[in-house]
C-alpha cells in the first residue's frame, strides 16, 4: 500500500500535470 498505488493520487498527479477534468473510471 504506497502513495504511488494510491488512485486519488494518481488522478491528482494527471490532473495537475495536464490541468484537464476527466473521470478518474475513465482514466485507463
Amino acid at each position: 500500500q504506497t502513495d504511488e498505488y494510491s488512485p486519488t493520487k494518481k488522478i491528482k498527479q494527471f490532473h495537475t500535470q495536464t490541468n484537464i477534468p476527466f473521470c478518474p473510471d475513465s482514466d485507463e
